[in-house]
This record gives structure tokens, C-alpha cells and sequence, in this order.
């Protein structure tokens, strides 16, 4: 009886090493690790304009070389009718952001039919919030600049096209100089009243304007 359980026991063991050989020889071991390096990470949230392209990046753990690996990128938000992504099975997608102003959330899925890794990120679309600058009182002959400002973004911060006009007033006694920036400057006219002038920041088809 005795002699019995040790064969079965020296049987199963044997079982056992002839298993993880066979494993090693049909590459099993290699296949097994890909679920381990599979992971799924993306850009952090963004904080952008109407009319931006913007992009999103992930990473599969794998940088895109293992072609078994799927991914997918998807808007998962209510207000995501306005949202086109170009290249969503890819690690970096992109989009226009829309003129609806909001939070829009978006969804990375990465793959191997078996094993999933997901990640989400964030992008704030707000207005392009623009201001003409605070009341000045001048005299007539008197130097003036204008400060007008925007809000900027986390996609490229670059310098949006300006554009100042005197709105109301007698503008055709006032000569800017410098009106495509964001301080213009003039010499305040001989005939005394209040002068307005507007401020325009354009961003693709979306402007913001102030007085």
C-alpha cells in the first residue's frame, strides 16, 4: 500500500516536469507574459478651446510593437455627438474640439482578446474668455495703451489673431497703432466723449470679443 502512494505521488510529479517542458518547447511561457506587460496609461487632462486639435496619447505597455495587442479609443460622454476621432485604434488619437463648452470624457482600451487594461482621461472645452481692459480717463493729446487679455490652453498656447476696432465714440478721429496685439496704442482725439473699443480673439471660426 505503502509502495502504492509513493508511485502515484512520484507519477505526479513526473506528470508535472514533462508538462512545463512541453510548455517551454511550444513557447507558451512567451505568450504567457504578454498579459503582464499589458497595461493601458494616457495623457493627462487638458484644458482646451473651441475649435483646438487636440490629441490624445496613450501606451499599451508595449509602445505599439505587439501587433496582438487591439486598442481603441472611445468618447464615453453624453455631450460627444460633436466629437470626430481620427486614428481611434491607434495609441494616439485626435479631435477638434467642439463648440459645446464642457467636460468631455474619453475611454482607452488596449487588448489581447483575453486580458483588458483600460485608462480615461479628461478635456475641459471652455470659451475664449477675452477682456478689453479697465475704464481709463484721459485728456485730449494724451498717449494711451489699451491692455486687453485671453485665456490660453493647454494645447499649444499660442498667440490667437487679434483685432481691436473703436466701436462707438467718434472713431474716425482715432488711429490705432499696433491694433492686431494685445496692447494697441493711440493719442487721445480733441473731441472729448466716451470711446469704446472692441476687442476680437479668433480661434478658427470661434471668436470671443469684449468691450
Amino acid at each position: 500500500m505503502m509502495y502504492r502512494q509513493l508511485a502515484t505521488m512520484y507519477t505526479a510529479r513526473i506528470g508535472v516536469v514533462i508538462l512545463s517542458l512541453m510548455l517551454l518547447s511550444c513557447g507558451r511561457v512567451a505568450e504567457w507574459r504578454g498579459p503582464v506587460g499589458l497595461r493601458a496609461s494616457v495623457s493627462a487632462e487638458q484644458t482646451v478651446l473651441p475649435g483646438d486639435l487636440v490629441t490624445l496619447t496613450a501606451d499599451d505597455g508595449f509602445g505599439g510593437r505587439n501587433s496582438s495587442i487591439r486598442v481603441t479609443w472611445t468618447a464615453s460622454t453624453q455631450n460627444a455627438e460633436g466629437v470626430i476621432l481620427n486614428n481611434a485604434n491607434s495609441l494616439q488619437a485626435s479631435f477638434t474640439a467642439p463648440s459645446t463648452m464642457g467636460t468631455y470624457i474619453f475611454h482607452f482600451q488596449a487588448t489581447n482578446g483575453d486580458f483588458w487594461a483600460n485608462a480615461s482621461t479628461k478635456i475641459h472645452v471652455q470659451p475664449i474668455i477675452v477682456s478689453a481692459g479697465s475704464l481709463q480717463n484721459v485728456l485730449p493729446g494724451d498717449p494711451v495703451t489699451l491692455r486687453g487679455s485671453y485665456n490660453t490652453n493647454d494645447v499649444t498656447r499660442r498667440d490667437l489673431p487679434i483685432e481691436w476696432v473703436a466701436a462707438t465714440g467718434n472713431p474716425a478721429t482715432v488711429t490705432l497703432s499696433g491694433a492686431t496685439t494685445l496692447s494697441p496704442t493711440f493719442v487721445a482725439p480733441g473731441v472729448v466723449g466716451e470711446y469704446v473699443f472692441k476687442l476680437s480673439v479668433r480661434n478658427g471660426t470661434f471668436v470671443g470679443q469684449s468691450w
